[in-house]
């Protein structure tokens, strides 16, 4: 059996997995908001997110308890994924959405900049040219 501190620390970091497959589900269910992907790109997306969250979840489990898998394990992932759907999930979609949003607008006003400044420039010139 484990030192009390061991036992503490292991479940621990399987409550922070659990925070994280959280955290990171939110993320994907943002980004599938967003960019609302058809099927293909949407089981893509939740390959990448399972082989991410298994690795999230198989690093703490290593960090944790040198990868045995218990009972406690299933209770900590639970406990975490709770913790985080109670007090987290709102504020980070809130602001996943946000940032979203934000690099969105980022992006179409370079694409805009590189219009009116490069290319209807070259196009004039071309035409001058013919």
């Amino acid at each position: 059996m484990l030192r009390m501190e061991l036992q503490f620390y292991a479940l621990f970091m399987t409550v922070l997995s659990g925070i994280g497959v959280g955290l990171l589900f939110d993320l994907l269910r943002a980004v599938r908001r967003f960019l609302r992907p058809g099927p293909l790109l949407a089981a893509l997306g939740d390959l990448l997110f399972w082989g991410a969250a298994t690795a999230m979840v198989g690093t703490g489990l290593f960090l944790g308890n040198w990868g045995e898998y218990r009972l406690y394990v299933l209770v900590g992932l639970l406990i975490g994924l709770l913790l985080y759907y109670a007090l987290a999930s709102p504020t980070v979609l809130w602001l996943a959405d946000g940032l979203l949003r934000a690099v969105a607008w980022a992006l179409h006003l370079l694409w805009e900049l590189f219009l009116r400044l490069l290319w209807l420039p070259l196009l004039a010139l071309a035409g001058l040219l013919q």
